[in-house]
């Protein structure tokens, strides 16, 4: 929810990561497209009639001159289309219609020889999509669901996509951070626009498809450097249906346990998933109901984990519970064949109570009264329009608003009024926890309109032109406790006394070092708001030029403006970014595409960052000395601080370069696919990607009057990121019961900038003039995302067993050992003159470069058994059983890497090599180095997961 010490250097760091959001964009629904020809002739068939057949009703259009037919707008689902024209034997094709795809047909019919001939035939061969280059995967729900994915959360989902791997802040997309991932959900930005990632809670019985974009995006896409996962969800169809589905899992009884874990009694837990869809007037209006929770509630156990001034060791075992309700509503209505509007409406509540923060931001809890509640919301709402203006003209409008409220009522410490004590001998809390009963409001609003228009000139051309209008907003005052102070005490008086009273508490007066005793009083400010806006605007052209040659031409441009609690501007500019890709399908006839794509993608920096220094989630902070007496007196301690950072006085001393530019990818991905039309399609993929003009914070020393430095958010040059990557799928469909396949990808992930990690930021700029060198305080390297290889193999069996039908499916993964780096804390250095009190005195020093060692490798196989039963009519029952790591590989992932601190003594400081060339040798922080310390250090133990359900 909010961050202890939240002074600006964590939000400046922020802003260094170079982290995203997404307008509302992209693309939602798919297209059905083709020729129609004579088999004897070769010749286009005008006027030939097409009939799709989709789950919301039938559409009908007619061939034209050049024999060609279109159907736009589709809501992913399975289909039909049937083509037949007079004197032809007929065709019928079933398809799938995905999200932001066009399935594209040749259809050939054959003439017919005898009067009155009527036979209908499957007869048509799939072509390229005219101008597609977009790399990635699409995912059913139906495919997943038949895969062991126990967590069906679309990050889950999307990690199966070859180029995908993972940092400690989630997903990444082919090297890209991962505040550079993107979602949407039905067109809706779903970011939290203060530090990235994913805000929205789904059902996932919801889901209709996830489209994960690796590389190759149009201009319709913008303010992302890394790939965009976009979602849709189901809509209702002309047929009742829905699913009951119960996730039950029970690891204490259930699951085995990995090395150094304890047992997990307790966590059992049942999610329920509720989902009904049909007509509400047949062919005109749709809707879809979800509802999602758990029950009983989430329940972990655990356990306060600091000890009392005796040191006797006693912690308190309690239960960390979250419940949690989702529920949704969808509204489609077919106004004509033509025109469609709809409507969606997204909420989660989650209630968290015993969160142990801590742990996270102290030493440790000393009680139960340590410990916070928190109150969270999230919520979209979305409308739109869908219309065929003409022929050739289509139109595209969409509103999104999504809100992200973080507490509120009902939240913050547990221990009432009382102030939280802190030991600064240990770092353990007491009396009361973290945080107050105050929201943090994180709001999105967006808008888009686009025009498709087909043309046939010099081939035929879809040009889609449009504006996508974008605005964040952040009110947070961000209370650090239910008082808005702290004390912080020197240990104990008698260590022998078990007890931690207020009396047994070493208190030392006028203690102005701040290193023993003092009162920490934060001053939020509430109402205070932020907003960011972006507008972008694209054309896309995808020009089929023949049969053969097709390309993409897009340019888009994006203006950012970003404005602080004062509603002074923080930066204003704009720019452009190119999207250019040709196709060459060798044979015209989908067996043979090859792809070259070159794309500029620019970034847009978290709302997190152009707080930094604002009074929204950043109160100030004021430390005063202790002169005796009661300590719960204010009179009690000193009424000049000894230690204040205000946000609101640093102003004038923060600035932004005026020619300042959002972080820029620019890509080069070239590409060979093969089908060979009888259920074996593969392709190889290879990509480079270079990242640049990453926004840093720059220190100019103090100026001669008031002595305070300047911090300039500027581009940095010399911060770099640069991946290239290998891909390989296959996939083979061997009959009706088996198929198989896998994803290979090999890659490298360099650079000297990390980022998207909270608080991480350059730190080449944060100490004025030193001799401190770049290869020991920012080397070039081997970054924390690399992952040189990665395999994901599948397979599916399915047969008929008794009434009802089994199925038993499996996932392979294997990666190579991801990298790390041997680091220390430097010796404290004094602050640079005017510096403010963030800019810290030590910084981390390279021993050995940067991602110079690499864990181990892993492996790990997953399986599913489940079987479907038919009950009466359309219901059905189904269970399926997921088996995460089947054969409980004990496979160690990870182990402890900290370095020490150094610290020199005056004695020694001055022949030290640190004083005069900062170099320092690797020292490890503890005899745990390179060893295994918590069950975390290892590839997660074989779980089991049972969903049980019935669908109609």
């Amino acid at each position: 929810m909010h961050l202890l010490n939240h002074r600006l250097g964590r939000l400046t760091a922020l802003l260094a990561s170079g982290g995203l959001m997404l307008v509302a964009q992209g693309v939602q629904t798919g297209s059905v497209i083709g020729t129609v020809k004579d088999s004897a002739t070769g010749k286009f068939i005008p006027g030939a009639t097409i009939v799709l057949k989709t789950p919301q009703g039938d559409k009908q259009t007619v061939s034209d001159l050049n024999g060609s037919f279109r159907f736009q707008q589709l809501p992913p689902n399975d289909a039909k289309l049937v083509i037949s024209a007079p004197n032809h034997v007929s065709a019928s094709i079933l398809l799938r219609i995905n999200i932001d795809k066009a399935a594209a047909y040749d259809v050939v019919l054959k003439p017919i020889q005898e009067t009155g001939a009527t036979v209908v035939v499957t007869a048509a061969t799939a072509v390229a999509e005219p101008g597609d280059t977009k790399t990635g995967q699409n995912f059913a729900l139906e495919s997943v669901n038949s895969l062991p994915i126990n967590n069906r959360e679309i990050r889950a989902i999307a990690s199966l996509t070859p180029g995908v791997s993972s940092d400690s802040n989630g997903i990444t997309i082919r090297g890209s951070q991962a505040t550079q991932v993107q979602f949407l959900v039905d067109g809706a930005d779903v970011m939290d626009p203060v530090t990235g990632g994913p805000s929205v809670r789904l059902n996932e019985e919801m889901l209709e498809e996830v489209q994960v974009v690796t590389g190759g995006a149009s201009a319709e896409y913008g303010r992302f450097t890394g790939g965009v996962v976009n979602t849709t969800t189901k809509s209702g169809t002309n047929e009742f249906s829905g699913v009951f589905r119960w996730d039950i899992t029970n690891p204490g009884k259930w699951n085995a346990l990995a090395p150094l874990q304890k047992p997990l009694a307790g966590a059992n837990s049942t999610v329920q998933q509720y989902v009904v869809s049909g007509p509400v007037l047949k062919d005109r209006i749709f809707f879809v109901v979800g509802y999602r929770t758990t029950s009983p509630m989430t329940s972990t156990p655990n356990a306060t984990t600091g000890v009392d001034g005796a040191g006797d060791g006693i912690n308190k075992s309690f239960f960390a519970t979250r419940v949690e309700e989702r529920k949704d509503i969808k509204l489609d209505w077919q106004i004509s064949t033509d025109h469609k509007v709809f409507w969606q409406y997204n909420k989660t509540e989650s209630k968290r109570k015993n969160v142990d923060y801590a742990t996270t931001f102290a030493g440790g809890s000393s009680g139960t009264e340590v410990l916070s509640s928190q109150n969270d919301t999230f919520s979209y709402v979305t409308f739109g329009y869908l219309g065929q203006i003409t022929p050739s003209l289509y139109l595209n409008a969409r509103f999104n608003h999504k809100k992200e409220s973080l507490g509120g009522p009902g939240s913050g410490g547990q221990g009432g009024k009382a102030i939280p004590w802190i030991d600064t001998q240990s770092g353990t809390m007491f009396d009361n926890g973290f945080f107050g009963s105050d929201s943090d409001s994180r709001p999105i609003r967006t808008a888009n309109i686009d025009a498709t228009y087909f043309l046939e000139a010099a081939g035929s051309h879809e040009i889609k032109v449009g504006a996508q209008l974008f605005e964040s907003q952040h009110n947070a005052a961000n209370s650090q406790s239910p008082t808005n102070t702290f004390i912080y005490f020197n240990g104990f008086v008698d260590p022998n006394n078990h007890s931690t009273a207020i009396s047994n508490r070493a208190l030392t007066p006028n203690d102005t070092t701040g290193g023993q005793t003092f009162l920490d009083v934060w001053v939020p400010v509430f109402g205070a708001t932020t907003k960011n806006r972006i507008d972008g605007y694209f054309i896309n052209d995808k020009w089929k030029v023949n049969k053969n040659w097709a390309f993409n031409l897009g340019l888009r441009l994006d203006t950012f403006k970003s404005q602080n609690d004062l509603g002074v501007n923080n930066f204003d500019f704009k720019d452009l970014s190119p999207r250019l890709s040709a196709t060459y399908d060798i044979y015209g006839d989908n067996r043979w595409v090859v792809s070259y794509n070159y794309s500029v993608y620019v970034g847009q920096v978290v709302q997190g960052a152009t707080d930094s220094s604002s009074v929204v989630g950043n109160p100030a902070e004021y430390k005063y000395a202790y002169l005796g007496g009661d300590p719960l007196l204010r009179a009690s301690w000193s009424n000049t601080p000894f230690f204040a950072s205000d946000p609101s006085l640093f102003r004038p001393y923060f600035k932004t370069d005026p020619n300042l530019k959002t972080p820029r990818m620019r890509e080069h991905i070239a590409s060979l696919r093969h089908d060979d039309l009888e259920g074996t399609v593969w392709s190889i993929a290879f990509s480079k990607r270079k990242w640049d003009r990453f926004v840093d914070d720059f220190y100019t020393a103090g100026d001669p009057v008031s002595g305070q430095a300047t911090i300039t958010n500027k581009n940095d040059p010399t911060l770099t990121r640069d991946y290239w990557s290998v891909e390989t799928t296959y996939q083979r469909v061997l009959n009706s019961s088996f198929s198989y396949g896998f994803n290979l990808t090999f890659s490298s992930l360099k650079g000297n900038f990390e980022g998207g990690q909270a608080g991480a930021s350059a730190q080449t700029n944060n100490y004025g003039p030193t001799n401190i060198p770049s290869e020991r305080l920012n080397p070039y390297g081997v970054l924390a995302a690399d992952q040189p290889i990665q395999f994901i193999g599948n397979m599916t069996y399915k047969t008929a067993l008794g009434k009802g039908h089994f199925s038993l499916s499996a996932l392979q993964f294997y990666t190579s050992g991801a990298p790390y780096s041997k680091t220390v804390t430097s010796p404290s250095l004094a602050n640079p003159a005017g510096a403010p009190s963030y800019y810290s005195g030590t910084f981390t020093n390279y021993t050995d470069g940067r991602g110079t060692f690499h864990f181990p490798e892993t492996y790990r196989t997953d399986v599913q058994i489940s079987y479907d039963y038919p009950v009466y009519n359309k219901l059905s029952a189904f269970a399926r059983l997921n088996i995460t790591n089947f054969f409980n590989t004990q496979e160690l992932l990870n182990w402890n890497t900290t370095g020490g601190t150094y610290t020199l003594t005056q004695a020694t400081a001055a022949n030290s090599s640190y004083a005069t060339n900062y170099t320092l040798p690797f020292k490890a922080g503890s005899s745990s180095f390179g060893k295994a310390t918590s069950s975390s250090n290892y590839i997660a133990a074989r779980a089991l997961n049972l969903a049980v359900g019935f669908r109609f």
